[in-house]
């Protein structure tokens, strides 16, 4: 009797471990079955909104810019394609700028595709787009995600700065502090979102970093209690300013100063000099 029940006891534990190996065997084989995407080719690379081209059109102050991209997706063994997606974001967004699906063709365990996306972006749309695709079979398991890129450029003009308003004498008071308005015009013919920041630095005696300059109607003073007020009067109008506070810190003597914008692409504007005196 103890040998019939030892033995059942193995039998039982048999089977036990024979259905967990089959059950560990099925998640391996889920995992295998997922769609295999290839690497995607996305064409042109490069697309300059100031030159004529057949894949960028232009409507009022909007682009749109076609592009062509092709691939494949291998069903794996797994269930079929049911479709190929793709979504685009834009430089330094996590936005979607186009999502969407591909058009394919179907034979025995591939998906092809050949077919174009449309991006559309302003004149200060420039930088690198990421194009995200992926493949799902009729089971809804995704592929991994591949990621291709291509860059919008364009012929670029510099920022203008103009109209500097600001103190030649700045006073060091006996006690607590001074305040004086600095205030300059900046423009940019690609347009006003084309500005990046305006400011100014110290040239002499010595360098300095740069002091930001705000057009925002002093609206991050009036969010943020932390931050001293900017004194700018009207947000949006292309008039950057900053309050500078003079207090016994300061040491008297000349100081030179340079005024700059600078755009989305890095390029900066012709200077503007000012020459103040810090006394007592």
């Amino acid at each position: 009797m103890k040998t019939i029940c030892t033995y059942a006891a193995l039998l039982v534990l048999t089977l036990f471990l024979s259905s967990c190996q089959k059950e560990k065997s099925g998640l391996v084989d889920s995992s295998v079955q997922m769609p295999l995407l290839s690497p995607a080719s996305v064409s042109p690379a490069l697309v300059n909104l100031d030159l004529t081209a057949d894949n960028v059109s232009r409507s009022g102050s909007l682009y749109r810019i076609r592009l062509a991209v092709s691939g494949y997706a291998l069903r794996q063994g797994g269930p079929a394609i049911a479709r190929i997606a793709f979504r685009v974001t834009a430089p330094g967004s996590s936005s979607q700028n186009s999502t969407g699906t591909f058009s394919t063709s179907i034979s025995d365990d591939t998906a092809r595709f050949i077919d174009s996306i449309t991006v559309t972006t302003d004149h200060n749309g420039v930088g690198k787009y990421l194009v995200n695709i992926w493949a799902v079979n009729a089971s809804g398991q995704p592929s991994a995600t591949v990621q291709q890129s291509f860059f919008v450029t364009r012929f670029n003009s510099k920022p203008r700065v103009s109209g500097l308003v600001a103190p030649d004498t700045l006073r060091i008071p006996a006690h607590g502090f001074n305040t004086y308005l600095f205030t300059v015009a900046a423009a940019d013919s690609d347009g006003y979102a084309d500005l990046e920041s305006v400011g100014f630095r110290i040239i002499a005696p010595s360098l300095s970093g740069t002091v930001p300059m705000f057009d925002d109607g002093n609206t991050r003073a009036e969010r943020d209690h932390t931050l001293a007020p900017d004194g700018d009067k009207i947000q949006g109008d292309g008039i950057f300013s900053v309050i500078v506070k003079i207090d016994s810190t300061n040491t008297v003597g000349p100081r030179t100063l340079l005024f700059q914008a600078k755009d989305r692409s890095g390029i900066y504007s012709d200077s503007l000099t000012h020459r103040i005196t810090i006394v007592r």
